[in-house]
């Protein structure tokens, strides 16, 4: 039975009339007119989850407020006894702990008293990482993103990458409650968890280039702080987590998902770069879905990367963001990339991105991106688009004349080889222009002919695969009447003959398995 669950978390706020405020860290001359309205100077902690004997506090970087913190005093329970407070700097967040005496001691208030004189109170949480444990877990942090997009987007994630678990960390949407998103999941077959947390907190001021050139990103603290609150309170036990926003689709290049790569990954980290896949579709009468879109652009840059990882394999240390976890190693797995769709976009960031482009022959088709969702959606893809690109590559791809004949060659000689018996064990190309027939060669163990065909001639030549039967092939040759041109570079076989490419094709044909047979039946005795 699947388990839904919404989440509040406790967090601990600067009271509004106090004068304490976390200072920024901006510069004042890169600090453009939104970024006071943006920045979140008030919030102490953004949650207090309780695992045994441990209270571990989320927030956003202390930054001047640590000392008021270490200044004073923390205590914890009705007979408010003193507890030890440390805490951990991070890349754009911070994570704190409380130690007590006796696991048996939650579900009791966290009291700090700032050296100030300023009050904070919480009560600790416990942890809810029995929800995920053994899950394949998909996880983002959004603000009114459709619930088409997030349910197309779940299904995609759980076709190709197994996911069986969900959790949305919603930034204060305005466009519907938590509640209605956490029914909306109630739709979809296959989740063992689903979890909707009310993440009610600014998401921070942008970087470069959003906001500026040469602009730090170092006030963005609302999703940094959901990475940190989801490790601790939901995925200590999980199989591994999917980082990924709604626009985002991780593209398999192999049959293997991602959580599989994980598993082979001894530092629990699977990264993977990404492309933009362009806001250009032929059909802009109504909301726009994953398939509408296939192109990039031929001249395009590649988008920031993401991660998939194993959090049980993480040392504290590290510290996950949007685009990497620091303190980890994460090279590019070439298995997979991200495919970013610039049109599943609500325009909070680039409005620009709204705006549908007219296809006039600066795009290409990425053809992975077709593949993974005709496999997911195979009745909603434009076919007859998907068709007419097709068609425009193989009209502009020359066709390999050559390949054409060397592959129709080796398949006309295998099958006018008129051996009683006849059992090729293998047919294949090697270095693409020597086809390679292989066959039991009784006692000589197994025998393969090379046609290395040239642009003049078909050169024939005859091997063993095992060594110690040189000699006796070609004393088998020799009694049969058939004469070598020489022995072959690995001394592994000989050559036979080369055969005029002057000739008809079906004349090549006919001489070649001719020579053929009369070398198996040499070989074998017949």
């Amino acid at each position: 039975m699947t388990t839904y669950k919404l989440v509040r978390p406790v967090g601990a706020s600067l009271p509004e009339a106090g004068l304490l405020r976390r200072e920024p860290p901006r510069p004042v001359e890169k600090r453009d007119p939104t970024y006071a309205d943006n920045y979140d100077d008030s919030t102490v902690f953004y949650d207090a989850i309780l695992s045994g004997r441990t209270i571990t506090l989320v927030g956003p970087p202390l930054l001047n407020l640590e000392g008021f913190i270490t200044g004073g005093d923390v205590r914890f329970g009705a007979a408010e006894d003193p507890v030890r407070f440390s805490t951990v700097k991070h890349d754009r967040s911070q994570v704190s702990t409380v130690r007590l005496r006796d696991p048996g001691m939650g579900n009791a208030e966290l009291k700090f008293r700032l050296s100030d004189g300023t009050r904070l109170a919480l009560t600790p949480t416990p942890d809810m990482n029995e929800l995920f444990a053994g899950r394949r877990v998909l996880m983002a942090h959004q603000k009114d993103e459709p619930i088409a997009w997030i349910l197309d987007w779940i299904r995609y994630y759980q076709h190709e990458h197994g996911v069986d678990a969900v959790l949305l960390y919603d930034n204060a949407s305005t466009t519907r409650t938590p509640e209605e998103l956490l029914g909306a999941l109630r739709s979809l077959e296959g989740l063992q968890t689903a979890v909707v947390v009310e993440w009610n907190y600014k998401f921070g001021p942008q970087g470069s280039p959003w906001v500026g050139p040469n602009v730090a990103w170092d006030s963005d603290y609302g999703q940094i702080g959901a990475f940190q609150d989801a490790r601790y309170r939901f995925l200590q036990s999980a199989v591994g987590v999917i980082n990924s926003d709604i626009d985002e689709l991780v593209i398999k290049t192999t049959d293997m998902d991602v959580f599989d790569a994980l598993a082979e990954s001894e530092d629990g980290v699977v990264g993977y770069g990404g492309r933009w896949i362009e806001n250009s579709r032929s059909d802009t009468s109504r909301t726009p879905r994953f398939w509408d879109f296939f192109k990039i652009l031929k001249t395009g840059h590649p988008c920031r990367p993401k991660w998939t990882a194993r959090y049980s394999s993480l040392s504290s240390a590290t510290s996950p963001t949007c685009h990497f976890i620091r303190g980890a190693d994460v090279p590019p797995d070439d298995r997979f990339y991200l495919a970013h769709f610039r049109g599943l976009n609500m325009g909070w960031k680039v409005p620009k991105r709204l705006q549908n482009v007219e296809d006039r022959g600066q795009f290409a088709v990425d053809y992975g991106v077709v593949g993974a969702l005709a496999e997911v959606f195979p009745d909603s893809i434009p076919w007859t688009e998907v068709r007419r690109a097709l068609k425009e590559v193989s009209r502009a791809t020359p066709v390999d004349g050559d390949r054409v004949f060397r592959e129709w060659l080796q398949e006309a000689v295998r099958a006018r080889c008129g051996v009683p018996g006849d059992s090729w064990t293998r047919s294949w190309f090697w270095r693409s222009n020597v086809g390679v027939l292989e066959r039991d060669g009784g006692r000589l163990g197994r025998i393969a002919f090379d046609l290395e065909m040239g642009a003049k001639a078909i050169g024939v030549a005859l091997s063993v695969r095992d060594g110690s039967h040189v000699d006796d092939l070609h004393e088998a040759l020799a009694s049969s009447g058939i004469q070598v041109m020489g022995r072959l570079s690995g001394g592994m076989g000989f050559r036979l003959r080369e055969f005029d490419r002057k000739e008809s094709r079906e004349e090549l044909a006919e001489e070649i398995a001719a020579l053929l047979t009369r070398c198996v039946r040499a070989v074998s005795g017949q």
